[in-house]
């Protein structure tokens, strides 16, 4: 299913370009880089690059409009509709368009993984407040999207990045090793190994499950449990089995528990408006439907999530109801549907 904005935001969606675009060049793009090497990706290329392609700048208004909700205008739903409908026709463009990425697209199609990734995120963080007040949270619909992305893209693109503007970058990212063996470290192994014990039967999805759990070991391996770029946040979703998924949407214990360790990590990411709190109410979600008998296998990632300075409560994110309109659309128009994974918004 698509986006369907009403009918107020439909035609004025083009009027809202250049008040968009103005915000997204002077405040948004400040806010979305996780190292300072990588402003100039967001601050100026992808603006650059946006003026001759329609997904990218449609995707580029989208994130715009959702940090405009974010901020607390008095409309802040009537701004997250727009930036679903922006990001549903940038989806549509981009499928009409990108039949293979190649040495010529590769960077706006990174650009767009990772926007739409930066959507997911926050679209389902946004569940059950004011602009999506009737939907459940979905743990699981940003890593169906996360690995989506990465599956487009697969191992190909990164040495096309490497030939790319993006070059230097992207080759620190995937190249660096932050290993350290410590306290923290040691208690994350330990844990997934309490986890690899579970897994003694021949059942299949055991058998994913310790795939998983033993990809998720290397990641922690390679980043020691702190993720700082799209590259690394991404990596462990793209090599999960389908089986795994299959589990976690089953809600198999192992498949949950093995979901919360990577939760655990996430949080460690750099604290961003559209990622802050969304591991930690994540993990809570995974955590319900464990039991008593799992609470030794979790103490770690409990442990790194109530460490945090400033733990996520979902009603942190609650606001008024939206009583006005940017767009001329009415407030008391019909609940839209919103993109959730395996819509056609997502890659």
């Amino acid at each position: 299913m698509s986006v369907a904005a009403p009918l107020g935001i439909q035609r004025h969606l083009e009027h809202s370009f250049p008040l968009l675009m103005s915000h997204y060049v002077a405040v948004t793009s400040v806010t979305l880089p996780f190292l300072s090497d990588g402003e100039w990706f967001w601050q100026s290329a992808l603006p650059y690059q946006a003026e001759g392609n329609a997904y990218l700048r449609h995707s580029l208004l989208a994130l715009s409009a959702l940090h405009i909700s974010h901020l607390g205008p008095d409309n802040p739903r009537e701004y997250f509709v727009a930036a679903c409908a922006h990001q549903s026709r940038a989806s549509c463009l981009f499928r009409e368009v990108v039949l293979e990425v190649n040495e010529h697209n590769c960077f706006e199609v990174f650009a767009f993984i990772v926007i739409v990734a930066i959507f997911h995120f926050y679209v389902s963080l946004r569940a059950g407040t004011s602009v999506r007040p009737n939907e459940p949270f979905n743990a699981f619909e940003v890593l169906f999207a996360l690995r989506g992305g990465m599956q487009l893209a697969s191992a190909q693109i990164v040495g096309l990045l490497i030939r790319s503007p993006l070059g230097a970058l992207v080759g620190r990212l995937w190249d660096q090793t932050q290993f350290v063996m410590d306290e923290d470290m040691r208690q994350a192994l330990a844990g997934l190994d309490m986890i690899d014990r579970v897994l003694n039967s021949p059942d299949q999805a055991h058998e994913s499950c310790s795939q998983a759990a033993a990809f998720l070991r290397l990641w922690l391996f390679k980043f020691s449990t702190r993720p700082i770029g799209w590259l690394h946040i991404g990596s462990w979703p793209f090599l999960v089995p389908p089986d795994y998924l299959i589990a976690l949407s089953e809600r198999r214990p192992a498949a949950l528990a093995i979901f919360v360790y990577w939760c655990a990590a996430m949080s460690n990411a750099p604290r961003r408006w559209f990622l802050d709190g969304w591991a930690e109410r994540a993990a809570d979600s995974a955590i319900e439907f464990l039991g008593a008998e799992w609470d030794d296998v979790l103490k770690w990632p409990r442990g790194v999530m109530q460490s945090k300075l400033n733990p996520f409560r979902p009603q942190q994110l609650k606001r008024a109801t939206v009583t006005g309109s940017a767009f001329s659309g009415s407030a008391g128009q019909p609940r839209q549907h919103l993109p959730l994974a395996g819509d056609p918004v997502c890659f």
